[in-house]
Order: structure tokens, then C-alpha cells, then sequence
């Protein structure tokens, strides 16, 4: 976690304490604590949530943590995340390669496994060894077994 997402945990800390002071009293903030409002696992959650850019609107923090008070207080929390970790564009929000077609071998820049013998050569000898490919003890093949 970074300086914004311990910001964010501290604002949602004070907003709960004076929301349970303000709806039940200093009595109950002082017997039963904050979780009255808003538990710890749900404020951890938005956290989180927030740090990977998944809180954008109420109806986000209603599917991420399933709180019941989102419909009464989730206005008020969306704001306070929104104020200290902006929302970002779906599209800047992520980043994808793009997909590269072709055998894993070239992907991974391995030599392409043929089927049947592998021929190992070193460099500098003629000295040739050949052995037997491994097979998949499920399948009975070669083909998807790195050598």
C-alpha cells in the first residue's frame, strides 16, 4: 500500500467514528466502536478495491463488499475515495500486450521440440546423443511435455 491508499484508511477511520458518535452516540462509539457504521473487513476492503481502481460509483462498492448501508451512507464514502484516489478510465486503467500468435516455442524462445528423438549437439564437438522423448503418462503423447 502507498501514502494515498493509508490517507484513504485514515478518512474512513474519522468518517466512521463521527458517523456512529452522530447516529448512536458517543456512548455507543465508546462501548462498541466504530464497526457499528462500517465493520473493519468492509473498510479494508474498499481499500483495496480503490487502490486497484474498482470503486467508481456506489453501485461498485455495493458489488465489491456487500455492505449493508451502501444504499444509506455510500454517497458519502464514494466521495471521500474519489477525493484522496481519483477514479481512472477503464482505459487507462489497464494495459494489455497485445496477443502474439504463434508456437510457445517461439514465445518463450525455445528451440521447436520435433516428435520422436530430441538431437543434442554441443558446440565445438561432433559428438551427437539422441534419447527418447518423455510422454504424458494421461495422454500417451509428446507433443504438450517440455523435454
Amino acid at each position: 500500500m502507498g501514502s494515498k491508499e493509508y490517507e484513504l484508511r485514515e478518512a474512513l477511520e474519522d468518517w466512521r467514528e463521527e458517523k456512529t458518535a452522530e447516529i448512536y452516540g458517543r456512548s455507543y462509539l465508546i462501548d462498541i466502536g466504530p464497526a457499528i457504521v462500517m465493520g473493519n473487513l468492509v473498510l479494508e476492503r474498499l481499500v483495496n478495491c480503490a487502490h486497484h481502481a474498482k470503486i467508481n460509483s456506489v453501485n461498485d462498492i455495493r458489488k465489491e463488499t456487500h455492505w449493508t448501508n451502501t444504499q444509506t451512507f455510500g454517497s458519502e464514502v464514494l466521495s471521500i475515495i474519489l477525493r484522496i484516489i481519483p477514479a481512472v478510465p477503464l482505459s487507462q486503467a489497464y494495459t494489455t500486450a497485445p496477443l502474439q500468435r504463434g508456437p510457445i516455442s517461439a514465445t518463450l524462445n525455445l528451440p521447436p521440440v520435433e516428435q520422436g528423438n530430441i538431437s543434442c549437439a554441443s558446440e565445438g564437438s561432433r559428438l551427437t546423443t539422441s534419447r527418447k522423448m518423455n510422454k504424458c503418462s494421461r495422454v500417451r503423447l509428446p507433443s504438450h511435455l517440455l523435454p
